[in-house]
């Protein structure tokens, strides 16, 4: 009976998964290999049942560990795409979920290794200790991979949970399974089964489940889920990380023989990767924070700096008493109608020309910025007044035809703030238009 449900229960899992996959959607190749990994996994334990039924005994190693091994193996590669690039996220966050879901696996991980790995490794003959080694390795390999779809919002927080709970539940059986045979030499089927049985009963919910990956339909409401908040992340990546060391301290203190080289290579091991996880944080924020200051200070139609950017740039140059500074402000002649015949895109289009051949003819210490609409401004540094104005009017010339410039140029006087200057240069803007457009208009002085 035990060997029948035994084989039952995958094979139902590789049943839902596979009427799963036939809905289609983004998920479809993960539910096939899914299917295909429940399908060994019943061939396999069907095996191992019958074998010991026939022996009278579990046999470690079974002939049926590579079927069993093999069905692992198909259940990290469905996930293992995702890993690689797939999903809703990429570089530098796919990295850090991927550094994340290390860091709550390695404590559980760690713990596992000092109390059921590591003392049924002693004594033990090699192929023996291979599979003693194997089954955790790949339990630890597939929650892992399910920790990281969970992290990067790949799977609806049910489906999360289905999903860990089968991992955890293989896990959990692998070491009830080692741990009675090493208390017993022949444990009770029950105990063999039962957790296998809920593990991939688990999993084979979260495959019939429609998640946030899918694109054939809108998936359920309940089911569909955002990554886990920042804060609920933090709390169960600090817990899993504690767990090493706890363990070490639980132990010390109930007096009992304490398995320091695994507890403590795995609290290390921890901590190098909450120091290589915080490195990349910051790394991370700095890069967004240099994106955000690129966001606040430059146009984003011409590339050019703005108009915040402007008040920073004259600021800093009246500061100085004695520098010399030439503001110009330039229009676009008649750019109303631009928009109006050409549409808007022919508007955005003799900004972007415009802007590139006014700033080819202009010198280094020039900054040209975009004021607004087809507003442009130049503040000169370090310029005379003649050599700004002959730059202004090689600029001038070089706007694309058939379209004009009017220019309104000031000459910054002795103590004069920045507004003040700024104010003149327009003013002689709007002499340049009432005199007919097309021409530069300045005064020195």
């Amino acid at each position: 009976m035990i060997t029948v449900l035994a084989a039952l229960v995958p094979a139902l899992a590789a049943g839902v998964a596979v009427r799963a996959s036939r809905r289609g959607g983004a998920l479809r190749r993960r539910l096939r290999l899914a299917a295909a990994g429940f399908g060994l996994l019943s061939l396999g334990f069907g095996g191992f049942h019958l074998q010991w039924w026939l022996e009278g005994s579990p046999q470690v190693p079974a002939v049926s560990d590579p079927v069993l091994a093999l069905g692992y193996l198909v259940l990290v590669a469905a996930w293992w795409p995702h890993l690689r690039g797939g999903g809703p996220l990429n570089g530098a966050r796919r990295r850090a979920a991927l550094l994340d879901a290390a860091l709550v696996v390695v404590g559980p991980a760690t713990v596992v290794a000092a109390v059921v790995v590591d003392p049924m490794l002693r004594g033990h003959a090699l192929p023996h200790l291979a599979v003693l080694v194997l089954y955790p390795l790949l339990d630890l390999a597939l929650l892992t991979c399910v920790v990281h779809a969970a992290l990067t919002g790949l799977l609806g927080r049910v489906q999360a949970v289905l999903w860990a709970a089968g991992a955890l539940g293989m896990l959990l059986g692998d070491c009830l399974f080692f741990l009675t045979l090493r208390a017993t030499e022949s444990p009770a089927p029950l105990v063999a089964c039962l957790p296998y049985g809920l593990a991939l009963a688990s999993s084979a919910a979260a495959a019939a489940l429609r998640g946030p990956g899918e694109d054939d339909v809108a998936p359920l409401p309940w089911a569909v889920r955002p990554a886990p908040a920042p804060r609920r992340r933090l709390v169960l990546v600090s817990v899993s990380s504690c767990l090493p060391a706890l363990a070490l301290v639980v132990e010390g203190a109930a007096g009992l023989e304490v398995d320091w080289a695994v507890l403590g290579g795995g609290a290390l091991l921890t901590a190098v990767l909450a120091a290589l996880r915080l490195h990349w944080a910051l790394t991370a924020s700095q890069a967004q924070a240099e994106a955000l200051d690129q966001l606040v200070r430059i146009d984003e139609l011409t590339g050019l700096p703005n108009r915040r950017e402007l008040l920073l740039t004259l600021h800093t140059a009246v500061a100085d008493p004695a520098a010399e500074v030439v503001v110009a402000v330039l229009d676009l002649d008649h750019f109303k109608r631009v928009n109006d015949t050409g549409g808007h895109a022919a508007g955005d289009r003799l900004l972007r020309q415009a802007a590139r051949a006014w700033q080819a003819h202009l010198p280094a210490t020039a900054r040209l910025h975009r004021w607004g609409g087809e507003e442009f401004v130049v503040v000169f540094l370090d310029s005379s007044p003649v050599a700004a104005g002959l730059a202004l009017e090689a600029a001038r010339a070089a706007t694309p035809a058939p379209h004009t410039v009017s220019v309104g140029v000031a000459t910054r006087r002795p103590g004069e703030p920045a507004a003040e200057l700024l104010v003149r240069a327009d003013d002689n803007l709007y002499r340049a238009k009432a005199a007919g457009r097309d021409r530069l208009v300045s005064e020195v002085g």
